[in-house]
């Protein structure tokens, strides 16, 4: 991320070690920017930002979290819908079955989106620190900066 922008770190992954993702303060919400190289590396980066937001608990000692793998297909009209739908399925994943990305590898073909998921369970008893009830088209931009592309997401909390 370029330097000087509001709300946003200094640089992008690789590039110093930086996250491609950071948290936005919003009144009453919770937002996030995410940059990637491509369209895909944006949503997988995504995924990961929301995890942030989350940001589960640690386990307790000796516990290890389950893991599971997910397909997840979605299209849509174009790509701020599809970032809305492919967060708010993630955010679907926790509600339903108490599970948080870890990571994700992404294929776009246009606006339909193919990606295959690691996710976690959160430990028993535990709940993630913030619970976003969903990724809203409000504020929502893509657009091109450094070299990729920059998405900005407000959540209802």
């Amino acid at each position: 991320m370029p330097e000087g922008k509001a709300g946003r770190g200094g640089g992008r992954a690789g590039g110093g070690g930086q996250k491609p993702y950071g948290l936005l303060e919003h009144t009453a919400d919770i937002g996030m920017w995410v940059w990637g190289q491509d369209p895909a590396a944006l949503f997988a980066h995504a995924a990961l930002g929301l995890r942030e937001i989350l940001a589960p608990p640690p386990p307790a000692p000796g516990w290890r979290p389950l893991e599971e793998q997910r397909l997840v297909e979605l299209r849509a009209p174009d790509w701020e819908a599809l970032l809305v739908d492919w967060l708010n399925e993630l955010l679907y994943l926790l509600d339903t079955e108490r599970l948080v990305p870890a990571a994700a590898a992404v294929e776009l073909e246009g606006t339909a989106l193919r990606a295959r998921v690691r996710m976690e369970a959160l430990p028993p008893g535990q709940a993630p620190r913030r619970e976003p009830k969903a990724a809203t088209f409000h504020g929502l931009t893509i657009t091109p900066e450094s070299g990729g592309l920059c998405a900005r997401v407000i959540f209802d909390v």
